[in-house]
């Protein structure tokens, strides 16, 4: 299974149990200006699980993947402004390492 499958099966799940199996100890998460621990991470998906329809699968297009990076992208509403992110995870290990978020506006 590749590690984009794997991350919409978590997703569609909602396994934050699989998440933190599946991240690396020393996963970072970065949006824009700010950094989040894997604890932090979890916590925050955590809740966003929770919230109905948060995460929206036929959204999240993969644009490139091989066994050390994943890039991939979606569309959802935040504030009021749609957005699209698009994400770059590292692998190290065969686990999410780092991921980078870039937060753009639909124009």
């Amino acid at each position: 299974m590749s590690n984009f499958d794997k991350m919409i099966k978590l997703i569609e799940e909602k396994d934050i149990k699989g998440m933190e199996e599946w991240l690396h100890p020393d996963f970072l998460f970065v949006v824009d200006y700010e950094m989040e621990t894997r604890e932090e991470w979890l916590k925050d998906t955590k809740r966003l699980f929770e919230e109905e329809d948060y995460y929206s699968i036929p959204n999240i297009k993969l644009l490139y993947e091989d066994e050390n990076v994943m890039v991939h992208q979606g569309r959802y509403i935040m504030e009021g402004i749609e957005r699209t992110p698009v994400s770059t995870t590292h692998f190290r290990e065969g686990k999410p390492w780092r991921q980078l978020v870039n937060r753009l506006a639909v124009s």
